[in-house]
């Protein structure tokens, strides 16, 4: 932590207990709260401060090193990052050029590391699982929310419904996944009519299309 967001850890601090009708803390007492929980981060620390006060039962008595640390740790279970071996099994399918994958960026970077020690399976797994542990902590201690994105494969067909899964699972936006599908095919006589002209009645044009669509269910 920076000089100047231990200061502003320890003025939250006293903010926290004033909301509480509870005198501040010793300075002795700040200094052992970023000894002890210094490594989590300010932006941890400051939403763990807000999460304790928001608590139904804790919430009522200043907030103890160990309240912080059980809400900094509540909130990264709740993160949307996979555990490492449900990460490993995410990464393995990155090996597949055919493969359309859902990934995350501490994933991508985890399985770059895995892939120097390919085809040593066994190997690449453990060397996947210490670097993920790894990345993951780093991107955590500065609250980086995960970043899921597609690693699109070869397989055309195959590619769009793992890509509306992801929509569905709330990894992927609608957005993200419209621009890599195959545009709908459209009937060749909506071609031809083209768009409406500056000089046509637009009422025309859609009665035109109408006409068109109405042959077609017929």
């Amino acid at each position: 932590m920076t000089p100047n967001e231990k200061a502003e850890f320890w003025s939250l601090l006293d903010v926290a207990c004033e909301t509480l009708g509870k005198p501040a803390k010793s300075i002795e007492a700040k200094k052992l709260f970023v000894d002890l929980l210094g490594g989590y981060g300010f932006k941890n620390l400051r939403g763990a401060v807000l999460a304790h006060l928001n608590d139904p039962e804790r919430g009522r008595f200043p907030p103890a090193p160990a309240d912080l640390k059980a809400q900094i740790e509540k909130a990264q279970e709740r993160d949307g990052r996979p555990t490492p071996d449900e990460a490993w099994s995410i990464a393995i399918q990155l090996q597949d050029e055919h493969a359309t994958v859902v990934t995350n960026d501490e994933i991508s970077q985890a399985w770059g590391v895995a892939c120097e020690i390919m085809p040593d399976r066994v190997g690449a797994r453990m060397a996947f699982r210490s670097a993920y542990e790894r990345i993951v902590s780093e991107a955590r201690k500065g609250a980086q929310p995960v970043k899921w994105f597609p690693s699109i494969g070869q397989d055309v067909q195959g590619r769009e419904g793992v890509l509306k899964e992801g929509v569905r699972k709330g990894l992927l936006t609608n957005e993200q996944v419209l621009k890599l599908l195959p545009a709908p095919d459209v009937a060749p006589e909506i071609l031809k009519i083209g768009f409406v002209g500056k000089n046509e009645n637009a009422g025309d044009y859609v009665a035109k299309l109408k006409d068109i669509l109405n042959k077609g269910k017929k």
